[in-house]
């Protein structure tokens, strides 16, 4: 005979009221003060008040973490692991609670770091990077609680984090095979989504994300202090990919890139002639990804690009393909960048490296290309005049530029 037995455990749930009742009083009398009769002077010393009394409050729960681990009082509640307890104790998600735990049990083991960190000298990046250094040189990170102490409370977080990174780097015994680890990690991912935009998402070495970041801050910095910076508008996203697109075009624009089916790698637009000349129903797309984009989109990098003229039937079929020309043709560039030397838009004044050449008058359209039908301006400048509505009139020597409504661009 087999008998089944079956245990019903219950979690007793403490509310905070029956603990913190005293505290929860003190607590909002000195929350009830309207922030914003407080000069600068007292909302600044109030938030220094109010982040050194989290500090000692998060060294507390740490502790109390702690000593719940130590006694173990997740097997008093009939759970699995203290994990699980802190998780539901606390509201907290697994990794959440995980990452917790290991704060506390860095901390357990490391006395001058712990007693920092309640008189609130410690603040949660300096506990959570002590916390990384324990994993890796636990044995030994015990001889330098007063070096990360000191440096926590003399010096930036910046400088904080730079000792620490030097300190785990000098004493982890595997940072050869980490650094192997973590270069093996890279990847980069670039694929179209169905708006239309380019999605990259990625990881980079060490090594290698300091030299893409190197690139990218020198374009940055240069554009910084070119002389229409102040009339820049995008937010840092925004330039640092116009940043990574330029970087990328100069290396094709270079030609150093290998040959891919007898030609080097470029940018190729497929459109037809209708979209070239204004006209309605037609069609342009890029050719690499397929993706459609705007006829002033196509109108725009056809001003400077190698035409290929292909015939087709009805059905699109190709029926003769043309040699490859160049709508600006080398010397003239020279002779437009020698002229301009910057991009002409009012107050801009980026470098000719950054700029495309424009035509007053669409080539497509009969416009010559010549020096007086030719203009230098920057990328974002070319949108304007062929995507947001702007124009420029009057000779090339002493242009008018337009907004859409009609108002003449004055350089400030």
């Amino acid at each position: 005979m087999v008998t089944a037995m079956t245990t019903t455990t219950t979690i007793k749930t403490i509310e905070p009221s029956e603990v913190g009742g005293a505290l929860d009083a003190d607590l909002d009398a000195y929350l009830d003060v309207d922030l914003d009769r407080l000069d600068f002077d007292q909302l600044l010393l109030r938030l220094r008040a109010v982040d050194h009394l989290l500090r000692r409050l998060e060294a507390e729960r740490l502790a109390l973490v702690s000593a719940c681990d130590r006694r173990r009082v997740h097997q008093e509640r009939g759970l699995l692991n203290p994990t699980q307890d802190l998780a539901f104790t606390l509201g907290l998600s697994p990794g959440r609670a995980q990452g917790l735990l290991r704060q506390a049990r860095a901390l357990e083991k490391l006395p001058k770091i712990a007693a920092a960190a309640r008189r609130g000298d410690l603040n949660r990046m300096h506990l959570s990077v002590i916390t990384e250094l324990s994993q890796v040189a636990e044995a030994r990170l015990s001889d330098w609680e007063e070096f990360l102490v000191e440096m926590a409370t003399k010096r930036t977080g910046t400088e904080f984090n730079q000792a620490a990174a030097t300190l785990k780097n000098a004493l982890d015994d595997l940072r050869e095979q980490r650094a192997t680890e973590r270069w093996q990690r890279r990847h980069l991912r670039v694929g179209a989504r169905l708006d239309g935009m380019v999605a990259l998402e990625g990881l980079l070495d060490p090594e290698s994300g300091e030299t893409v970041i190197t690139a990218l801050s020198g374009l940055l910095d240069r554009e910084r202090r070119s002389p229409g910076d102040h009339q820049d508008h995008r937010n840092p996203g925004q330039r640092r990919a116009d940043a990574l697109t330029d970087i990328c075009r100069s290396y094709l624009d270079r030609g150093e890139a290998s040959t891919v089916g007898g030609e080097r790698p470029h940018l190729s637009v497929i459109v037809d002639l209708s979209t070239l000349e204004g006209r309605a129903g037609g069609t342009a797309s890029f050719g690499h990804t397929g993706m459609v984009i705007t006829p002033e989109g196509a109108r725009r990098l056809a001003c400077e690009a190698s035409i290929s003229r292909i015939i087709t039937s009805g059905e699109s079929q190709p029926l003769d393909v043309g040699r490859s020309t160049r709508t600006i043709p080398t010397g003239i560039r020279r002779a437009v960048v020698a002229r301009d030397r910057s991009c002409r838009w009012p107050g801009c004044g980026r470098p000719h490296q950054w700029c495309d050449i424009h035509h007053l008058v669409h080539w497509v359209e009969g416009g010559e290309t010549n020096l007086s039908n030719l203009i230098l301006t920057c990328r974002p400048h070319h949108r304007y005049l062929h995507e947001a509505g702007y124009q420029i009139i009057g000779p090339v020597g002493n242009p008018t530029f337009l907004t859409p409504n009609g108002t003449p661009i004055r350089a400030p």
